[in-house]
């Protein structure tokens, strides 16, 4: 009995082991989704930590005008898989394991993942729109002592704009589920989401220039609202 037992718990850990491995399953899409983002992360402390590193992925890691006007298109995606800060990616990591199953398990891998991407995208554009024509201004002098006044490139990281697509998508679909904030306060999801969105429109119309692009955070939640009324509903 003992012998069936532990080949019984070996199974199942095996089988919980290969669900998060399976790249066809809703847990191994998602366990890669979080991969992808620890191993930038890594590079960030690791590669990032030097000048020359730095530059490399300020290049290739974040999304700006510059960066596209270099030719620097894969930024639009790379970007998305970005964190440096530990509190960003575990932040975000959360987010993608306790939401995104949830979502994924829903709508299916192929589904969640065009969540996914298709926000992270929408995330850097509203960025990008938003520090061209809205950003914070500066004085630059050119030839012969004119002035230029331009606005601030700043650059764009992380997955929070597809994090914050995959929560709308929970929230509009479970609104009454209690989520956590910061793992100890308890609220509704249609509350906490609802606050998250608040807080991101108050600074993006205010440009607090608190250092988060909440311009990109709010592309990524219109797109999930969107993601929604268009998949999500139809699927529940």
């Amino acid at each position: 009995n003992n012998n069936n037992n532990n080949n019984n718990n070996n199974q199942w850990q095996w089988h919980r082991l290969w669900a998060w491995l399976n790249p066809r399953s809703s847990r191994g899409l998602v366990g890669a989704l979080i991969a992808a983002n620890g191993a930038v992360f890594v590079l960030w402390n690791t590669v990032g930590t030097t000048l020359s590193g730095r530059e490399f992925m300020m290049d290739h890691f974040t999304c700006s005008w510059r960066n596209l006007s270099a030719g620097r298109l894969h930024t639009l995606v790379t970007a998305n898989f970005s964190q440096v800060g530990l509190f960003h990616f575990l932040a975000n990591a959360m987010g993608l394991y306790y939401l995104g199953l949830q979502i994924a398990s829903v709508v299916g891998r192929r589904r969640f993942m065009t969540l996914y991407m298709l926000a992270g995208l929408t995330g850097m554009a509203t960025h990008l729109i938003d520090t061209r024509f809205f950003g914070q201004q500066v004085r630059m002098f050119a030839g012969s002592g004119h002035e230029v006044i331009t606005r601030l490139d700043v650059p764009a990281h992380g997955s929070s704009a597809a994090v914050l697509a995959i929560a709308v998508n929970f929230a509009l679909a479970f609104p009454r589920h209690t989520l956590l904030l910061y793992g100890i306060v308890p609220a509704p999801a249609s509350l906490l989401v609802g606050a998250l969105v608040a807080y991101d429109v108050y600074h993006t119309f205010y440009h607090t220039n608190d250092g988060t692009s909440h311009a990109g955070h709010i592309g990524g939640e219109l797109f999930g609202a969107a993601f929604y009324l268009y998949v999500t509903r139809r699927i529940l």
